[in-house]
C-alpha cells in the first residue's frame, strides 16, 4: 500500500510501503521491516528502523549514519 509521512523539513511526501523479510547492514540482520520508498527510489528511515538498534547518531560533517547494535 501507499501511506503519507511528514520529514523533518515538514514536507509531505508519499511512500510505496514495501515488506522486507531480511535486511542486512554490517553483521546485523533485521528481520520483518516495512521500508517506505519515495519518487526517485530514495528510502526513508524512520524510527521504526532506527528503535531497532541500541543507539545512533548522525555525522553531518561527513553524511553518515552511525547505528550501533
Amino acid at each position: 500500500g501507499f501511506k503519507y509521512y511528514t520529514l523533518a523539513n515538514n514536507q509531505k511526501v508519499k511512500a510505496q510501503l514495501v515488506k522486507v523479510d531480511n535486511l542486512t547492514i554490517g553483521d546485523y540482520t533485521i528481520n520483518n521491516l516495512t521500508i517506505g520508498v519515495v519518487n526517485d527510489g530514495l528510502l526513508l528511515c524512520g524510527k521504526n528502523f532506527l528503535a531497532k538498534f541500541s543507539k545512533w547518531e548522525l555525522d553531518t560533517v561527513n553524511k553518515l549514519l552511525i547505528l550501533y547494535k
